[in-house]
């Protein structure tokens, strides 16, 4: 064993706040890392339920800001046309 600790599907929907249907259609769909021995159960690891968790992140306005101007201060042609105007 390799110290992990994995979770039934029944504890996976408990532990992302869906229901059990729903959390196997996400899995059917392939968007949840799972394991699945010859028993046919499906077994899943908190760092990958976290990891689904994370994959959501919508970014706040200035966040997508700050990387806007990141992203035109590291350009040369659009950082000499901003300081042109």
């Amino acid at each position: 064993m390799d110290g992990n600790f994995y979770l039934s599907l029944e504890d996976a929907a408990h532990y992302l706040r869906l229901t059990i249907s729903y959390t196997y259609k996400l899995v059917h769909r392939g968007k949840i890392t799972h394991y699945k021995p010859t028993n046919g159960r499906l077994y899943f690891l908190k760092e990958d339920l976290d990891a689904f968790i994370r994959q959501g992140k919508r970014s706040a306005d200035f966040e997508l800001g700050e990387k806007a101007d990141q992203i035109l201060n590291s350009h040369p042609r659009i950082r000499r046309k901003a300081v042109a105007q």
